[in-house]
Order: structure tokens, then sequence, then C-alpha cells
């Protein structure tokens, strides 16, 4: 996409192996928003 009136640029790249995350790991207030979604809401996140 090009910048069009101040709208940001998105550049997609496909997903290949060599782009793989190895060790996928999340900061902790993330983990603990999904832990109570999931305890609140019965939600599967």
């Amino acid at each position: 996409l090009d910048l069009y009136d101040k709208t940001p640029v998105l550049d997609i790249k496909p997903y290949t192996l060599s782009r793989k995350i190895e060790n996928l790991c999340f900061p902790q207030w993330y983990t603990s928003l999904v832990e109570k979604c999931r305890s609140r809401l019965g939600l599967e996140i």
C-alpha cells in the first residue's frame, strides 16, 4: 500500500521459515490480561 493523505504505510511480508520465532514470550501484563479474560468471561484466547 502507498502513502496517501498522511495514512501509514503498511509493509506486509510473507511468512517464511527463515523468519520463524524460536522462543516466543509475552510480557507479564499481557499474560495477566489473558488470564483475567479466561477467568471472568470463560474465553479461550
